[in-house]
């Protein structure tokens, strides 16, 4: 029977003292090796506490990965935590997750998609982008896939069920949770690990964090919700053995974290009239959700227009495509065009994860639509001058905002149509 020994480490990380935290950590690692431990996880932010305006990305926080590295070696065990790596932008950063390993390269794991407003995360951070599903090397040949979540994506329990449809076994959370919503911690990760069947640690911050008292309550919970070790409100560093053969006990009884049989998301229920869309969107609205648009042929479906798509799904919580219609199309492009008809093009469409709704319409442009819809984000080609994007304007007097976004792939229609042609010819 395979067992992990997993370290959880709970400490109230000083904020903008990097060498001090990483000399804590330091010394808490190797005595955790000491005790056996395969994997060790670390708090949300362990290195630098939450962020700050004076936050200075110093040689410590550069050369983090390294010594995490050598430490890791040194012990034997596998490390993981988050802590600020830099971007493109240098005012602001990621919240990674990097594991260290005495098997495997470093390797950035993830970045933390939800960011926490009222701790002013979205001010200093940029949010990442998918949940990845890890195989993770430990000694003695052992093996376990793993998830990793940070802190907020607790309560988002689509990001560990993408985890655990790729594999995973054990989700890791490192978290800065507070005292005042513990309660909320202490159900998030029992609900994780029931619906999941699969372990949960998590390793939480405690004491008081620049200007936030931190709950602690670190723990490590079964396949069946069950409690294995739980940490009080003070530092502690505690192991606990997972015999991961409990995962395959519970799920070898009834299976509830399998993608579900009949796929939910078909696609066929995308398409959608005037009438259902107006219905969809205000029930999406009354919960917040901001709605974006865009419109086009959609032809013969491509690389570019998938990029494009994404792009436009990632300005809201909610995608719209206006649809061409076979008579459109036509008036645009000429008698000889679309090649696919509108029902064969809406179900292509209908078949990517980041559109939401199709809607077919007649006429030339979109406006009679857009007035339908009322977007709060009008989308269209880098190659459209916004003065010459049609809904343009009543999107902007309704307080909405226009994003014109480039092409990132050299390709189009129109030219995959000419090279069909010119290979026929030949």
């Amino acid at each position: 029977m395979s067992v992990v020994n997993i370290a959880v480490f709970q400490f109230s990380p000083i904020q903008n003292a990097p060498l001090h935290n990483l000399q804590k950590v330091s010394d808490a690692i190797k005595d955790a090796a000491r005790q056996g431990a395969d994997l060790f996880l670390l708090p949300e932010l362990w290195l630098t506490g939450p962020l700050s305006a004076n936050f200075v990305f110093d040689d410590t926080c550069r050369q983090v990965v390294g010594y995490l590295n050598h430490l890791a070696h040194e012990t034997g065990i596998v490390i993981i935590g988050t802590f600020p790596t830099t971007t493109d932008m240098p005012e602001l950063f990621y919240n990674s997750t990097y594991l260290t390993s005495p098997f495997a390269d470093a390797t950035e794991l993830y970045r933390k998609i939800h960011l926490f407003a009222p701790m002013q995360e979205d001010r200093y951070f940029l949010p990442g982008e998918g949940a990845v599903h890890n195989w993770l090397s430990l000694r003695d040949n052992k093996k376990i896939c793993i998830g990793v979540m940070t802190c907020f994506d607790l309560r988002f329990p689509e990001h560990a069920r993408k985890l655990v449809w790729g594999g995973a076994e054990l989700l890791l959370v490192s978290a800065l949770w507070p005292e005042s919503r513990m309660a909320h911690f202490d159900c998030l990760l029992k609900a994780r690990a029931i619906e999941n069947q699969c372990f949960v640690a998590a390793s939480n911050a405690c004491g008081h964090v620049a200007d936030y008292i931190m709950g602690g309550g670190s723990k490590v919970i079964d396949p069946m919700g069950e409690v294995l070790y739980e940490a009080e409100a003070k530092e502690f560093l505690f192991v606990v053995s997972c015999a991961l053969s409990a995962t395959q006990d519970v799920r070898g009884r009834f299976q509830t974290h399998l993608p579900p049989g009949p796929w939910f998301w078909h696609g066929r229920h995308k398409l959608v009239d005037v009438n259902r869309l107006s219905t969809a969107l205000l029930c999406r609205r009354r919960v917040g959700q901001r709605v974006v648009f865009t419109n086009g042929c959609f032809d013969l479906l491509h690389a570019g227009h998938v990029h494009y798509l994404e792009e436009a799904r990632r300005q809201g919580d909610c995608l719209v495509v206006g649809l061409n219609s076979d008579r459109s199309v036509a008036a645009l492009k000429g008698h000889s065009r679309p090649i696919n008809n509108e029902l064969y093009r809406a179900s292509v469409l209908s078949a990517l994860a980041c559109v939401d709704y199709v809607i077919i319409f007649n006429e030339t442009n979109p406006l009679s639509l857009i007035e339908s819809i009322g977007p709060d984000v009008l989308v269209k080609g880098a190659d459209w001058r916004e003065d010459d994007i049609v809904g343009a304007d009543l999107v902007k007097k309704r307080g909405g905002r226009i994003l014109r976004i480039p092409f990132s792939h050299n390709i189009s229609t129109s030219a995959i149509v000419k090279k069909i042609l010119d290979d026929h010819q030949e």
